[in-house]
């Protein structure tokens, strides 16, 4: 960032952003500027070299070949002139004959001390495992990979779930990281954004309610399912799950999560609720799974065990 900041805020900056209005209008003096624009990509200073993205950005559409091969020459040169701001153009690389110095660029950023360039690393390299099946390596074995590189792709795996021609590829690669610890914010984003379809996803979430330390999303789960006004019946499998794994979990654990407790009390009020008024045996033995959870909370001695019996008795 500061190395854009300098370059937009430097005399370069301000040459290149004219050549750049100059050529965005009248392309045919391109010529008349190549020899200035190899004299700021040939300058050993980072930040006169980083000025000239806002032209190249544009020559791409003037003369293609000569600027990949600059574009792939600065980026071997220092890979922190990769920016987000740039990156179609960028893309661009993937698709000519320097593919394979481009995926070596891809894997210098994702294995960078830089959390920007982490990211775009991390990003690409799941973008190109889905379209071109590059970098199986990394994402077949996604269990392997820990901290942020995990986290970013984990996020770009959530922002492609409702993609048609994906969508059950990217659930079996999430459901790899069953044992791994999360930042469980990215498989809220699952429920808060709606990505779920039941009819699509179903075994997806039965398989994720047993993940580690599901319970950290439960109360996004349970927003989905209001929210939706649905029968809560078409979810008694995953609420089953969900609760069986959450409440194998140590007593004194339970007993410290009291917010988690309280949804999970809530979620088999409301599925008790629905299966105790049907006549079919499929549901009525989803009620007395409940009344098994709450024997099980209040064998653990969990207050919202002795909360969701007396609302029942309540009504």
């Amino acid at each position: 960032y500061s190395i854009l900041l300098n370059s937009y805020n430097g005399l370069s900056g301000s040459w290149t952003g004219a050549v750049s209005q100059i050529l965005r209008n009248t392309p045919e003096l391109f010529y008349e500027f190549k020899d200035f624009i190899e004299k700021i990509i040939q300058n050993e200073n980072i930040i006169i070299n980083f000025s000239v993205f806002e032209i190249l950005n544009i020559t791409c559409n003037i003369e293609k070949e000569w600027t990949l091969e600059k574009l792939i020459n600065l980026y071997e040169k220092d890979i922190r002139l990769i920016n987000r701001h740039y990156l179609p153009v960028m893309d661009k690389l993937y698709y000519s004959k320097y593919k394979e110095r481009f995926l070596k660029i891809i894997e210098k950023c994702y294995n960078s001390q830089y959390k920007d360039l982490i990211e775009i690393g991390a990003r690409y390299i799941l973008k190109l495992y889905l379209h071109y099946g590059d970098f199986k390596d990394k994402i077949e074995k996604i269990y392997l990979i820990d901290g942020e590189k995990l986290n970013y792709i984990l996020e770009e795996l959530i922002n492609r779930f409702n993609s048609i021609e994906y969508n059950n590829e990217i659930k079996e690669i999430i459901l790899k990281l069953k044992e791994k610890d999360l930042i469980y914010y990215s498989l809220e984003r699952l429920f808060n954004h709606r990505k779920i379809d039941l009819s699509r996803d179903k075994e997806f979430l039965l398989e994720l309610m047993k993940f580690k330390n599901i319970d950290k999303i439960i109360h996004s789960f349970l927003e989905y399912l209001e929210e939706r006004s649905v029968s809560i019946l078409d979810y008694a499998d995953i609420i089953i799950n969900l609760c069986e794994n959450i409440l194998s979990k140590d007593k004194k654990l339970l007993q410290s999560e009291l917010m988690i407790m309280s949804d999970i009390s809530k979620l088999t009020v409301k599925l008790y609720d629905e299966a105790s008024n049907s006549k079919l045996n499929k549901n009525k033995e989803i009620a007395m799974k409940c009344l098994d959870f709450w024997d099980i909370m209040y064998e653990k001695g969990l207050v919202y065990a002795r909360e969701a019996i007396k609302e029942l008795m309540n009504r």
